[in-house]
């Protein structure tokens, strides 16, 4: 069931050319159904979400826990949703872009801090009476937003690597010791038994995807808006869409 973790997988556009293709060629057990009260825009970005969910399942997060979200991508964006859907009563996130803050407020982050403004860890410990949150999670992949994550959590709190870092990164390991939290790793989702879950709560309203889609572009359009707006424009987007039909 753990489909990521085989040997052989193969994702398209990660380990597996084709991502960018107008026609893809899959084996039917890659493919689901989608309700018809799902959009072809929100299916599209199920598949990202998807970490964001097995990340919950694997933080043992409990209904009435509390969450800290160093990241506001899509990812951390599904992360808010689907922590708010497990039972947690503060979901606070952290996170630089403006734009992204924006959305986080709207999916439901019941604080959200600018590091460059606040110091996330004062800030957490005011609003859990000193005690830190049970579940942190990193979907920034940047040091300072770990370092941030690790910081705001309780005495034997759990921290969750679910970024993909660029570069190596560093844990302040006797901090970690002396309040004995627990680290953890999440990488990508079971695909057979939570997709459908997903897509589930899609079709019920659940989970709202309107704010993590800022831009929808043709297949021809790829460099010029997708691409390079992302690396001119980063901060000002969450997820630009690519549709191969347009």
């Amino acid at each position: 069931g753990a489909e990521a973790l085989c040997g052989a997988v193969g994702f398209i556009g990660f380990a597996v050319n084709g991502a960018l293709a107008r026609y893809a060629s899959l084996p039917t057990k890659a493919l689901f159904r989608i309700p018809d009260e799902i959009s072809l825009a929100e299916a599209a970005v199920v598949e990202p979400i998807a970490s964001a969910y097995h990340a919950v399942r694997r933080s043992g997060l409990a209904a009435g826990g509390t969450v800290f979200i160093a990241g506001a991508g899509p990812i951390g964006l599904a992360l808010v949703q689907f922590s708010l859907a497990q039972g947690a009563t503060q979901v606070i996130v952290n996170e630089v872009s403006a734009t992204r803050r924006v959305a986080a407020h709207r999916v439901g982050a019941t604080r959200v801090i600018d590091p460059l403004a606040e110091d996330a860890v004062e800030v957490v410990r005011t609003l859990t009476n000193g005690n830190g949150v049970d579940i942190s999670f990193d979907a920034a992949g940047v040091q300072p937003a770990l370092d941030a994550a690790l910081g705001v959590l309780r005495p034997r709190g759990r921290l969750m690597v679910v970024a993909i870092w660029e570069a190596p990164a560093g844990i302040d390991i006797n901090r970690s010791v002396m309040r004995e939290a627990d680290i953890g790793f999440s990488f990508c989702y079971e695909a057979q038994r939570q997709v459908p879950a997903i897509l589930d709560l899609l079709a019920t309203g659940a989970i709202n995807l309107g704010e993590l889609i800022t831009d929808e572009i043709p297949l021809d359009a790829v460099v010029s808006q997708g691409l390079e707006e992302l690396r001119v424009n980063r901060d000002a987007h969450v997820k630009i869409l690519i549709d191969p039909s347009a």
